[in-house]
């Protein structure tokens, strides 16, 4: 395996649930990946974890024993900081979500890294312009949010702040793709980025079903895992909708929050996220789906079919900020169909533990 270029060398902070997985990661994409701990007890569990997991994944048939072994050649652990921070081209740090902590983290690490080395956070919800505030290079660091476990689970969100270069995440958004990953462009620092925002969205609603007594918990996690959780890796939530039909999707708000004059006092959380997304003289949820202006040569405004008509030329609402250069126009390497869906195996997840 030959490293991506402008990464010949990874350095991940951090040995707990995330850290191991990360650097397997990176080594399964052909970059050698030395885990930092403070004491050389932990180094040496957190490079054991990444060698097991290779194993189960080889065992699992998700990777081949060549890729295992070459990858296992790539991982080290190490309690030299300095030195190790030095040498890297990219750093990812998977340390306690504390702010303090991680910006005098960043700060040092700022101090130590090459000037061209990129500094990464698997931070899930603190801002990273908070995190690169004092550091003197911020336009180098963003954030890499692995999703839990990060040998298994593909998502990447690659997080911008204030000052973060859309090159750079350019350059880790194809560092990431080549070691099997499906990495997302979050293009503003918000809290809960964006995979956590769905989900916390799910997880009031799914609070205040319980609390009407609606439903319980466990009917809830069955319509989640053999719903409209075991349809999504066929498609998404927006395009689920472009398969229903836009007008339904326009439609069936109504039922809830009837679009009115009078702006409506919700009785549910996400009663709530409606009223604010329908409630203006032109609703805004109906505007945003449906109304978009054609591109210019299709002709004048008109109702659209699809999600992707938004924020096309002409449009009213103005498109998200281009903050990133697209993906280049080449055929994905082999390794990113590693953990497609069709091929995770989900009993490879740690078990649920009961609460109680």
């Amino acid at each position: 395996m030959t490293p991506p270029t402008g990464f010949e060398s990874a350095a991940v902070i951090g040995t707990g649930m995330m850290g191991p997985g990360i650097a397997l990661t990176l080594a399964l994409g052909g970059v050698p990946s030395t885990i930092l701990s403070r004491s050389s007890e932990s180094a040496a569990r957190g490079l054991e974890t990444a060698r097991g997991q290779a194993s189960v994944l080889s065992a699992a048939e998700l990777i081949s024993e060549s890729e295992c072994a070459a990858a296992v050649e790539l991982l080290h652990a190490s309690t030299d900081f300095e030195t190790t921070v030095g040498r890297a081209a990219i750093v990812i740090e998977s340390a306690p979500e504390d702010l303090a902590f991680k910006q005098e983290l960043f700060a040092r690490l700022d101090r130590l890294a090459q000037p061209d080395a990129v500094l990464a956070s698997n931070t899930s919800g603190l801002s990273i312009t908070a995190v690169a505030s004092a550091c003197a290079r911020p336009e180098r660091v963003l954030t890499t949010h692995f999703w839990n476990p990060p040998h298994l689970v593909p998502l990447v969100e690659i997080v911008l702040g204030e000052k973060s270069s859309p090159a750079v995440a350019a350059a880790v958004r194809d560092l990431l793709a080549a070691c099997g990953k499906t990495p997302v462009i979050v293009r503003r620092d918000r809290p809960g980025q964006l995979g956590n925002r769905l989900q916390m969205a799910l997880v009031r609603e799914a609070a205040h079903i319980i609390a009407e007594g609606i439903a319980g918990a466990a009917d809830i996690d069955a319509v989640i895992k053999n719903g409209l959780g075991l349809r999504m890796p066929a498609y998404g939530l927006l395009e689920h909708m472009d398969v229903a039909g836009l007008d339904l999707a326009v439609a069936w708000p109504n039922t809830l929050v009837p679009i009115s004059t009078t702006k409506p006092t919700p009785r549910s959380t996400f009663a709530s996220w409606f009223v604010r997304a329908i409630w203006a003289p032109k609703p805004v949820w109906a505007f945003t789906i449906g109304r978009a202006r054609a591109p210019p040569t299709s002709g004048p405004p008109a109702m659209h079919s699809s999600w992707k008509y938004f924020g096309t030329a002409g449009a009213r609402l103005p498109p998200p900020p281009d903050t990133c250069a697209p993906a280049p126009s080449r055929a994905p390497p082999a390794t990113s169909r590693r953990f497609s869906p069709a091929r995770l195996k989900f009993n490879l997840l740690p078990p649920i533990r009961p609460l109680v």
